[in-house]
């Protein structure tokens, strides 16, 4: 058996020619991204500069998908770099509400809601718990992390649970001179800004589109007096 790397053209899966596996990346609670190499030429820099849907098959089995956000290009070769489409959802919408002794399941229910996601399965224990203009995907590990569990998904299904870990597998090419783009940086329709007054009371400040369904960042500020 072999990979073989594949792209949605739209109405079909097709064969990404002379794509060559780098590394996929699986941190549990943490990053998760595949990696593969394929020539530089005119086609392929038109292909990598616009989002592409890609998965991975090792032989007939589908092993990783997402979406094509990012790649470094050397006179030579691209690297591309296909992003979880799930996780990448999730860290662009917020969740705010305070949950006290309340079922694990229900917890994920609601973050899952905030997201646009399916809950999956997840521990019943009850927890107590807090978001304050917290993206969704912070928001499924902090309650992964309080239940000594795992976040993951299949497909847009989001589970809490005991995931396992993989060895990354890794080719090591030529040190070239190289241009970086990610897109997965990008499309924010809006900012929150969070902070505490002296008094210690919560601050909430916006700008641009931050209402259910739009992607948003969330920074915080720190009061010094």
């Amino acid at each position: 058996m072999v990979f073989t790397f594949q792209y949605n053209n739209g109405t079909s899966w097709v064969t990404v020619p002379n794509a060559l596996f780098n590394q996929i990346i699986d941190e549990l609670n943490g990053q998760l991204e595949l990696d593969f190499i394929i020539p530089n030429t005119s086609a392929n820099l038109a292909f990598v500069k616009s989002n592409q849907q890609v998965q991975l098959l090792w032989g007939s089995t589908v092993i990783f998908s997402g979406l094509l956000e990012a790649y470094t290009a050397t006179f030579t070769q691209i690297t591309c770099t296909v992003y979880n489409n799930t996780f990448e959802v999730m860290q662009k919408r917020q969740i705010t509400g305070a949950y006290n002794n309340v079922a694990a399941n229900s917890v994920l229910a609601a973050i899952c809601a905030a997201s646009g996601m399916t809950p999956g399965s997840c521990p019943t224990t009850a927890v107590s718990i807090q978001f304050n203009s917290t993206d969704c995907l912070t928001a499924a590990q902090n309650l992964a992390a309080l239940l000594n569990q795992n976040v993951y998904n299949t497909g847009s299904t989001v589970i809490i649970g005991v995931k396992g870990n993989q060895t990354p597998t890794s080719i090591t090419v030529d040190t070239q001179s190289q241009v970086n783009f990610d897109r997965s940086k990008t499309a924010y329709a809006g900012v929150i800004i969070r902070g505490v007054s002296p008094t210690g009371q919560v601050i909430i400040g916006t700008a641009g589109s931050v209402g259910a369904g739009n992607n948003t960042i969330t920074l915080t500020n720190n009061y010094f007096d």
